[in-house]
């Protein structure tokens, strides 16, 4: 059998992790020089016209990073003369973390994805999908805050009732609200700004540099090398000024042939970001006011527990501290941690009788449908929402709420479903889907009972039925969503593979590996049969049967007790 595997999806970086010998480590699956599990979550284009992932994709003059940003949306990034879906570009970085894991790990049986708390229907299901097209069996998505305090959970230093766990990555700020006891974790609320990440920061520190180039006289414009330079350079300088009370160097613009002198001082960059960091206590605080039961304070807080590479920032630790009374913590790596907890809910998808945590999740957003009825002062309103599942429930979760025509013979019955942050009396904005039920018989205004349930199930997916009781009436799907994403899988699985040069390429190594590794054995049936499988689909340029045989050859070699040599 495979690996199952957590993988951190981040803005930034993403991390894969796996379950050994009962303990949960990281993958460095670049094998680069810091000995760093971390890979950039950034594709470029070589001036060969070769494309890189990672690091290396990070200094190439055509990338796109940060694209996480655009899940969700019809958004769509340059990179060469191909335009590509967040969806896509997030498979390619999944792809790479999935093919590094297996040169250098092992196979892979299944993966779970983190996401951020406040991610919605789409951008979930977007995820999964990008999961599918980089060659994962997807078992779940869980949030990000949750896979964190799943890590903490099982440390030495475990964490109590009501644990705050604030997740700052490069592009979204998530909390969660939890309680552990008895092996058991609950997470009882979630919030989040998805447009404030340490992304934010740089551009602060980007903003300065440029206002000193300005000064100097060497206005660089929107030309990509010198952006690239700045964006390098922020990204140093807001880790040292973590370190020390003052970062004094240069900015070095090879293009213009410009050296300009920079000094920043913790203190200016503090004052600088203060606007981010009040945005950043605002969502605690209304985090804390989602409390089932009660609202908490501060004070009633026994626990922060700090993740992502933001939360190092000197400025806000001390926001923290000065909030709670008491410094958050991360003694485990808060690059890492999300995918740590996420190995281990891999790692137990589908068993969770052996299970030493037992993780209780809960919805981020209130779903619900708009309906006609009496508003609070009475008005008759065809805008109102109905909520059917309330953000804080426990997952998985099934309600099913009654409504009735509003018209004699109404033939049509329009349901429009919702997910709000907030509830409110009054529908804004546009439904993420919209079904027309039809058939209805003739009849008077309210002589038909509708019930819609929905069911939000365990690897956080939804699904509705609405029924018309004694009049054979029923109809039940997925959001519309998920069925565009499946009409255009074949269309981002050929830009997804075009990418990766070759179709089957990065199939071959491993058939080459595996033949030597097999080469005068007659002991592995299995592996020869598989191998001769994955050489067909090779042969024949089909990616997703050499994916099916590959993943086949690595199960096999790996029950037959074959390892594979080189890197």
């Amino acid at each position: 059998m495979g690996h199952r595997v957590g993988i951190d999806l981040g803005t930034t970086n993403s991390v894969i992790a796996y379950t050994e010998a009962g303990r949960q480590r990281c993958a460095n699956v670049d094998r680069n020089e810091f000995g760093s599990a971390v890979l950039p979550s950034c594709v470029g284009l070589l001036a060969n016209g070769e494309h890189a992932v990672g690091a290396k994709a990070r200094r190439c003059l055509v990338h796109v990073s940060e694209f996480k940003r655009g899940m969700g949306t019809e958004a769509a990034f340059a990179l060469g003369d191909a335009l590509l879906s967040p969806v896509e570009l997030s498979a390619i970085v999944l792809r790479h973390l999935r093919e590094g894991f297996e040169s250098s790990v092992g196979p892979i049986d299944g993966a779970v994805i983190t996401v951020p708390a406040m991610f919605d229907e789409r951008q979930r299901r977007e995820t999964v999908e990008a999961g599918r097209l980089a060659g994962l069996n997807v078992l779940r998505v869980i949030n990000e805050p949750s896979a964190a305090a799943i890590a903490y959970s099982l440390s030495p230093d475990p964490p109590t009732q009501n644990t705050v766990v604030i997740d700052w990555g490069g592009g979204t700020f998530d909390v969660s609200l939890l309680d552990c006891a008895h092996d058991v974790l609950d997470v009882k609320a979630n919030d989040g700004d998805m447009r404030l990440g340490g992304r934010d920061v740089d551009q602060v520190l980007v903003d300065a540099m440029r206002r000193r180039l300005r000064d100097a006289g060497a206005d660089i414009g929107d030309a990509p090398e010198d952006a690239i330079q700045l964006a390098l350079l922020a990204e140093e300088v807001k880790i040292r000024l973590g370190e020390a009370e003052v970062w004094a160097g240069q900015i070095v613009l090879p293009r213009a042939n410009r050296v300009v002198d920079f000094r920043m001082t913790r203190s200016e960059l503090d004052r600088a970001i203060a606007p981010l960091l009040d945005r950043a206590m605002e969502v605690v605080l209304r985090l804390l006011s989602r409390n089932p039961g009660r609202p908490l304070r501060p004070v009633d807080v026994r626990d922060v527990i700090l993740v992502g590479g933001s939360c190092r920032l000197g400025a806000f630790q001390r926001r923290i501290e000065a909030m709670f009374g008491r410094p958050g913590r991360f003694s485990i790596d808060p690059l890492e941690v999300v995918a740590l907890g996420a190995a281990y809910q891999a790692n137990h998808a589908g068993s969770a009788a052996d299970a030493k945590l037992l993780t209780i999740h809960s919805l981020t957003k209130n779903l619900g449908i708009c309906y006609m009825g009496r508003d609070g002062a009475g008005v008759l309103r065809s805008d109102l929402f109905s909520c059917i599942l309330k953000a804080g429930t426990r997952i998985p979760a099934k309600r099913t709420e009654t409504f009735s025509t509003v018209d004699d013979d109404q033939e049509v019955v329009s349901i429009r479903i919702f997910e709000l942050d907030a509830l409110r009396e009054r529908i804004e904005g546009k439904p993420f889907d919209v079904q027309d039920i039809r058939g209805f018989p003739r009849g008077a205004a309210g002589s038909f009972q509708i019930h819609v349930t929905f069911e939000y199930t365990v690897d956080q997916r939804l699904n509705v039925t609405v029924e018309v009781p004694g009049h054979g009436l029923r109809r039940r799907w997925t959001p519309k969503f998920e069925r565009e994403l499946a009409g255009r899988r074949e269309g981002s699985q050929s830009r997804v593979d075009r990418v990766f040069g070759d179709a089957c390429a990065s199939f071959r190594p491993v058939a080459e590996r595996a033949a030597a590794a097999l080469a005068g054995r007659a002991d592995a049936p299995r592996s020869t049969e598989a191998l001769e499988a994955l050489r067909a689909a090779i042969e024949s340029s089909d990616p997703q049967a050499a994916s099916r045989a590959k993943n086949e050859l690595l199960v096999a070699l790996f029950d037959e007790g074959v390892t594979l040599g080189g890197a």
